[in-house]
């Protein structure tokens, strides 16, 4: 191939196994004996010259493949075919053909005719036919003599374009399998248009299967000076090499294989695109356009999509802006698609390197292509028409692209990528603005609900650029498209939710305007039922009607109204179901129709439900002395009944009957919000029992509703002050009906304090800093004035120091032991307002507390307390220091000490217990205990306790010490003790039993002699006689331990003592005898022995 594109097979698939084609000259063979059908594939060839005139290509040449055997068809019998379709073939064949073979055969050698041929089948998607790996077998053969090519040779040109379609499929189709095969004689085919033949009989004489779509089969033969230099089957699987082995051309046939036709040129004179084109076949450097006889120029964009290889090309629609690869960056998205109708645009950038290396510099850029519809070729748009051999796009010239409303822009181009936009022919580039909440009408309307035909309309809306094209409805999520801000329907039935969105003449859509609900109600309410009067009934001249209440399902009722035969004489309200009516005055006795009709809030009007009645029109007396008193509860009237009792009261306000009162009543109240504001007018008459009204007397009442005037704060003398105190004035506020009753004072909007309506200035607490102060009037109704911001002042309380907290608990010099303790304190003051309290320990802030009080963790050690008040403004004060140690130690206790002590022994032992208890801080508390029963409690670390022992065998004492800090440690002794009886002893001289109640035991042993003695041994390391004591007669005995004379002891008292230890004395530990020797004291020589006591 060396000038222009190569001439091309357009064929399907063909069938495996060897193929003929033949001349169509053989198709005018002896005429069939039958007609019959076969099924076959159709094949179109397209023979192309080399250097084609502009805009020509030859005619193709339609095929058919039956079985192995290929045959052309008639003209006139593939009418609405697709290449590559499966078709039934209407054949006129002889009576001996009967194979599908046999026919194939007799119309190959002209002995049957084809009659006609019928789709049979469809045509697969080419990018899902040709995807994955296809082998390439390479055929060379010569009638004449060999060329200069070897098998080496023609293999290195089948590795480049299995090197090629690889690289720009991104390995998406791949040629796996190459076999190049030895030169091969065959018959010289009879021209160029033979290929069929010498395809044939190649395959016959190399045993070679025919081709497939996957299976390509490669003819070379040395050059024999065909019009082409290379045939491909279009989606099929023959090429046919007339001697040339440029890399492109076998590319470029290959590409046929694939399903691709050409690549083309569309001139459109000035501009790149019009409705009226020149296409030139094959004008694009590409390699499905021309060749250049070495290897071929990448594949574009339009064709890689035709095969599936265009990996997430972008897609072009207002705003869409991207920077494309070079388009052999094939696993990017490398290409912009612009859809339009019936064709797509598809942008690429090819800029002057690798196999595009040698495109012309008014080429390489920014180029695109069109592809029509279904097509397999593309066309290349000259995007610089005003330059010669220049298809690039120009950098920065924006193309208003025909029949849409966008625009292509190249922003800027480098070696690594080229940025495109694309816009709009307006450069709109923003949606219009969001419609207004459209507004509802219809025959009647209340709130939501609607009557009627109904009809939405909402402001114009503008778009600066392009302006509105049109407005989208929203009814209940079903679109309607008006051209004007209104749109009308038909009456409404239900709730339906209306939404609008205006569009510009790009299609940038604004946000949807607030949705407004409406329901349409076109359903009278409910027929009211009448109670009152009944049939026959007699009336006066203002009869009171009654009802059951009508029900309304949509917009709800709004009145009833009330008529006299045909004419309405009332209304009464949606709430009632009763009321008065004042009959006109030219009413005749007689009889008459009442009826009542219910309407709801947009006008639907109920059945009407009436009631005959006799009117007896009668003289009622009024009542007198009409009265009023106004407060914030409303108006009240009272009055003075007539002298003729009444049967009822009507109430009148403004002329209407508002109520209608039992006989008894004298008074009633027009409440606040009842009415209007303002100047009412009451009424009251007196009826009858019938229903006759008497005149009405009036007097004049006031509501109040409307809030006060608010009154301006003046500017303080002093804006800016310390204390946290503002002293504010303010103008008079007026109400016209109840006058001012409080003005309230807001700071920064909330409310601290309230004065009486006559004072006009406060003193009003604020935090510090910068606020904002407003007052409020509230007259006697109690309703307030506005409290607009620009009546108040702005004061400023500069910042001040809180009061010190005062720590009251722990207490100064405490001592604790727990992990941790809770500190309180008596609360600072600040006006301005505090924030929250730090509590330090040892100058370090260990918790935080809005209130007076926080627990904080200590270790053991001395520590210092205090409390850091800190305010809004972030200013401090410090409480004193508390000083307190954290003592986690018990205090050390000696083991008790316990001796026998003088003194009463009634009731136990006497002892004398002895301990001491030291600790590091200090010692608070120290409890004696005998058997865990406490016996005295003391405050210092040294104990000498007198106390007594049970008399029995043993005791336990124990001495608890606790330190400030509340630790405790305890020590403990066991004592044994013995106590014997008086008659345990060894007694010498002369003694007598006493016996008397006041003795241990009741008895004791007595003597007045001298040398009289009594010994008593025992085992311990103490001993103790007991004894009595008295005024007369009571003398001196000598104590021996061990016949070592240890004292002298005078039972002499001044008054009589039994049971008493008159000695105790200590010893060592061991076996021991005590004796008591009486002396004989002249006059009173008496000695008592009552028991003795050991103890160890």
């Amino acid at each position: 191939m060396i000038v222009r594109l190569l001439a091309h097979a357009a064929a399907a698939p063909l069938a495996v196994g060897g193929m003929m084609f033949m001349p169509t000259a053989a198709l005018a063979a002896a005429p069939a004996a039958y007609t019959t059908t076969v099924l076959g594939t159709y094949t179109q060839v397209l023979p192309d010259d080399i250097s084609p005139a502009p805009g020509t290509s030859a005619a193709p040449t339609a095929m058919v493949t039956i079985g192995d055997t290929i045959v052309r068809l008639p003209a006139g019998t593939t009418a609405g075919l697709a290449s590559g379709a499966e078709v039934a073939v209407t054949v006129s064949a002889p009576v001996s053909a009967d194979t599908t073979a046999e026919v194939a055969a007799a119309v190959a050698t002209g002995q049957a005719t084809v009659l006609s041929t019928t789709a049979a089948g469809g045509v697969a998607p080419i990018a899902a036919s040709v995807a994955g790996a296809h082998s390439l077998t390479v055929v060379p053969v010569y009638w004449g003599a060999k060329d200069a090519q070897t098998t080496t040779t023609l293999r290195a040109t089948a590795d480049k374009v299995a090197a090629y379609w690889s690289a720009q499929t991104d390995g998406g189709i791949t040629i796996s399998t190459i076999d190049v095969r030895d030169w091969t004689v065959i018959p010289k085919p009879a021209s160029c248009n033979d290929y069929g033949a010498a395809t044939n009989a190649a395959l016959a004489a190399t045993g070679v299967s025919g081709a497939t779509l996957r299976n390509h089969v490669l003819l070379y033969w040395p050059r024999m000076g065909c019009s082409w230099a290379g045939l491909g089957s279009v989606g099929g699987g023959n090429i046919w090499i007339d001697g040339t082995t440029a890399p492109d051309v076998w590319e470029h046939e290959f590409g046929h294989n694939l399903g691709l036709s050409h690549a083309n040129a569309a001139t459109c004179g000035s501009v790149p695109l019009s409705a009226s084109c020149t296409v030139r076949e094959y004008d694009d450097r590409d390699v499905m356009g021309f060749g250049r006889g070495g290897d071929g120029y990448n594949l574009n964009s339009a064709l890689a999509d035709v095969l599936g290889a265009l990996t997430n090309p972008a897609v072009g629609v207002d705003g869409t802006v991207v920077t494309l690869p070079p388009i052999t960056s094939v696993s990017q998205t490398r290409a912009l698609k612009i859809p339009l109708t019936g064709s797509t645009l598809y942008v690429d950038y090819r800029p002057q390197t690798g196999r595009d290396a040698g495109l012309p510099a008014g080429w390489a850029g920014v180029q695109v292509h069109q592809r029509l519809t279904d097509k397999i070729d593309s066309r290349s748009l000259n995007m610089n028409p005003a330059v010669a051999d220049s298809r690039a796009m120009p950098v920065g010239k924006a193309w208003a692209i025909p029949g849409t409303l966008l625009t292509l822009t190249v922003e800027e181009v480098t070696a690594s990528g080229a940025r495109v936009r694309v816009g709009n022919i307006y450069n709109d580039t923003t949606a219009p603005s969001t419609p207004a909440a459209p507004t509802v009408t219809g025959t009647a309307k209340s709130g939501e609900y609607v009557a009627g035909p109904v009809k939405f309309s909402w402001p114009a809306v503008t778009d600066a650029e392009s302006g509105v094209a049109e407005y989208r409805v929203s009814i209940n999520g079903q679109t309607t498209v008006t051209k004007t801000p209104s749109l009308s329907v038909p009456a409404l039935t239900g709730t339906v939710a209306v939404s609008v969105t205006a569009v510009n003449k790009v299609g940038k859509v604004s946000a949807a305007s607030p949705t407004v609900t409406v329901r349409g109600d076109n359903t009278a309410p409910s027929t009211p039922a009448l109670t009152t009067p009944s049939n026959a009934a007699t009336v006066g001249n203002a009869p009171r009607l009654a009802w059951s209440a009508a029900t309304d399902d949509g917009a709800g009722l709004d009145r009833y109204e009330l008529f006299l035969d045909k004419s309405k004489v009332g209304t009464a309200d949606r709430a009632a179901t009763s009321a008065t009516v004042t009959l006109p005055g030219t009413a005749l006795n007689g009889q008459h129709t009442l009826s009542v009709v219910a309407v709801d809030k947009v006008g639907n009007r109920s059945a009407a439900d009436a009631r005959t009645v006799v009117l007896a029109k009668a003289t009622v007396p009024a009542p007198t002395k009409p009265t009023i008193t106004n407060d914030a509860s409303g108006t009240k009237i009272s009055w003075t009944p007539p002298a003729q009792a009444a049967a009822g009261y009507d109430v009148l306000v403004d002329g209407v009957v508002r109520e209608g009162l039992a006989g008894s009543a004298t008074s009633w109240t027009l409440a606040t919000g009842a009415a209007t504001e303002g100047a009412h007018q009451l009424g009251v008459r007196a009826r009858d029992s019938v229903g006759n009204a008497s005149a009405v007397i009036v007097a004049k009442g006031t509501l109040d509703t409307s809030a006060p005037t608010q009154p301006k704060v003046a500017p303080p003398a002093v804006s800016t002050f310390t204390g946290n105190l503002a002293r504010i004035t303010w103008a008079t506020a007026t109400d016209a009906q109840s006058g001012i009753g409080k003005y309230a004072v807001l700071v920064d909007d909330v409310e601290v304090m309230r004065t009486l309506g006559t004072v006009r200035s406060a003193s009003v607490p604020v935090p510090d800093g910068e606020h904002r102060i407003k007052v409020v009037a509230i007259n006697g109704n109690g309703l307030p004035s506005a409290d607009a911001d620009a009546l108040g002042v702005t004061v400023t309380a500069t910042p001040t120091a809180p009061t010190p907290a005062k720590i009251t608990a722990p207490a100064a010099n405490a001592a604790i032991s727990a992990q941790s303790t809770t500190v309180t304190w008596a609360a600072a003051v600040d006006p301005g307002g505090l924030d929250h309290y730090e509590v330090q320990v040892d100058g370090v802030t260990a918790a935080t507390s809005t209130t007076t009080s926080a627990s904080v963790s200590l270790d053991a050690g001395p520590h210092s307390l205090k409390v850091v008040a800190v305010d809004k403004s972030g200013l401090t004060s410090a409480s004193a220091v508390v000083a307190i140690t954290v003592d986690r130690t018990a205090p050390t206790v000696s083991t008790p000490a316990v001796t026998l002590r003088a003194g009463a022994a009634g009731a136990g032992v006497p002892v004398i217990v002895t301990a001491t208890a030291t600790d590091p801080s200090a010692i608070c508390a120290v409890t004696v205990a005998v058997d865990g029963t406490p016996k005295v409690t003391g405050k210092t670390g040294t104990v000498r306790v007198e106390t007594m022992l049970p008399r029995a065998s043993s005791a336990t004492v124990t001495v608890t010490a606790t330190d400030c800090a509340g630790n405790s440690a305890v020590g403990t002794r066991e004592v044994s003790l013995t106590s014997a009886a008086e008659s345990a002893g060894q007694f010498a001289g002369t003694w007598a039993v006493a016996q008397a109640a006041g003795y241990l035991d009741g008895a004791a042993r007595t003597t007045t002699a001298a040398n009289a003695s009594v010994s008593w041994s025992f085992t311990g390391t103490q001993a103790a006689w007991i004894g009595s004591r008295s005024a007369t007669g009571y003398g001196v005995a000598y104590v021996y331990l061990d016949d070592r004379k240890v004292a002298t002891v005078d039972t002499k008292a001044t008054t009589a003592l039994d049971k008493q230890v008159l000695w105790a004395g200590t010893t060592t530990p061991g076996e021991h005898t005590l004796k008591i020797v009486a002396v004989g004291t002249p006059d009173r020589p008496k000695v008592v022995v009552d028991g003795f006591t050991s103890l160890s």
